[in-house]
């Protein structure tokens, strides 16, 4: 935005955030289509695209990412713990789970000896959604879900498809960046306690597998 102000279209919103479509075959197009062939979205057709940028979002994000990398690479032992490794159900199938998030990030070329590693996801909602998320972030959409209460998001888009299935509405995909941190393998079973439960205890993020 800074860059190329003229780009840019200013909301009339408070907070403030910026958004500029994008053209077809541009490099920036080309750049977002190769992310949204990496989440699966390789079948997909891609009617449009809008970049967005939301200062105070994005401000959040850098400041915590300055604090998470401190604590992991400082206190590695407090925040990098990984008692998952002795919990029931099947340490096994969570080592499993953990191998997959490791493929995943290493996936992406700059999270390479990155202490916190940053992914693109997808979170699928609709056009009278879209706004009120790109004004206040996604934290307004935080739901007590299966594998615990707080924001779900897929690295698959034809997963997220599954949750866009309203015809009568216009369905969007949000990319978003976000920092796993220390995170937890997830197992579930049906009739779980931890539906709707808080985020366990040491760790930023849950990670599930949906399809193996």
């Amino acid at each position: 935005v800074r860059d190329n102000p003229s780009k840019w279209q200013l909301s009339t919103t408070d907070p403030l955030y910026f958004t500029r479509l994008l053209e077809r075959g541009t490099e920036d197009w080309n750049k977002v289509e190769l992310i949204f062939s990496n989440l699966d979205g390789k079948s997909l057709e891609i009617n449009s695209i809008m970049a967005v940028c939301n200062p105070n979002i994005a401000q959040a994000m850098s400041n915590y990412y300055t604090v998470i990398h401190s604590r992991r690479t400082e206190s590695s032992s407090l925040f990098n713990r990984a008692n998952w490794k002795s919990l029931k159900p099947s340490a096994q199938l969570r080592m499993f789970i953990f191998n997959k998030l490791e493929e995943r990030i290493k996936s992406f070329p700059w999270n390479q000896n990155n202490v916190e590693p940053i992914l693109p996801v997808i979170y699928p909602t609709y056009e009278d959604n879209l706004y009120e998320i790109l004004q206040n972030g996604l934290g307004c959409t935080s739901v007590p879900g299966r594998f615990g209460k707080g924001l779900y998001f897929t690295s698959s888009a034809v997963y997220a498809l599954e949750f866009l299935k309203d015809t009568s509405r216009v369905p969007f995909f949000i990319i978003a960046w976000v920092m796993t941190g220390n995170s937890l393998p997830f197992v579930s079973v049906k009739s779980s306690k931890e539906f709707g439960a808080p985020l366990t205890s040491g760790y930023q993020s849950h990670y599930v597998c949906t399809n193996i």
